[in-house]
């Protein structure tokens, strides 16, 4: 900041150095704190910032968890994917008889809603993983997002200890949920817990470029947050 104000301060102030300035503060403050993060978090994780202790396998959590999929006129296909490789990888975890999947839909598309019921049919009969999928739709998208989740904590959430919140396109390992259950049930006292967000998938030069930084200082930043 101080050499950007001595660069312009040369030929003396002016009302587009303010502007200058006033736009260029805010971005070095946060890059700032950025890089300050990811520092801290890679120190405070002794340099490798990836989550340890997670549970071994066949570790079967004690409490119920659901996973809620709110979805608004979403990539059905795309959804559907995800859902089956989520279902295997929990089954393959032994955690087929804790673990239940909502698919919360607030969409009003009559072809989408068609195509969303026709994949819970198919969900609802493949039995192999042993992962429960329910799909329900509101008829009016009341409080949108938050709204589709308040509604599901009233008419079910009193049957799960823990809820597990996705986008329509997240992805999630079962072994990080396994061990986002286990973190939770080694502290009581925890009454949230937020994830690190990874870009993946991008197909632009520029996602690429973007989503390989956040592989890079992700983790370690996610560290320093959490610190």
């Amino acid at each position: 900041g101080l050499t950007m104000a001595a660069g312009l301060a040369r030929d003396g102030y002016q009302a587009i150095d303010a502007l200058l300035m006033a736009l260029y503060l805010p971005i070095v403050t946060w890059t700032a704190f950025a890089a300050a993060t990811a520092v801290l978090g890679s120190f405070w994780s002794g340099g490798d910032p990836r989550p340890s202790g997670a549970p071994r396998r066949g570790w079967v959590p004690q409490g119920r968890t659901a996973i809620l999929i709110p979805a608004r006129n979403e990539d059905v296909e795309a959804l559907r994917d995800r859902i089956r490789a989520l279902r295997a990888d929990l089954g393959a975890r032994a955690l087929r008889r804790k673990v239940d999947i909502f698919v919360l839909s607030d969409s009003d598309n009559p072809l989408i809603i068609d195509r969303e019921e026709r994949m819970a049919e198919a969900l609802a009969g493949d039995l192999r993983s042993g992962v429960a999928t329910y799909y329900r739709r509101r008829r009016e998208n009341s409080g949108r997002k938050p709204g589709n989740i308040a509604e599901w904590l009233r008419r079910w959430g009193g049957a799960y200890q823990y809820m597990l919140t996705f986008d329509a396109d997240s992805r999630m390992s079962a072994s990080r949920i396994a061990e986002l259950i286990r973190r939770m049930e080694k502290r009581p006292d925890l009454g949230l817990i937020q994830s690190g967000v990874r870009l993946t998938g991008a197909r632009t030069r520029f996602g690429r470029v973007q989503q390989a930084a956040t592989g890079l200082y992700g983790p370690a930043f996610t560290a320093g947050i959490a610190g």
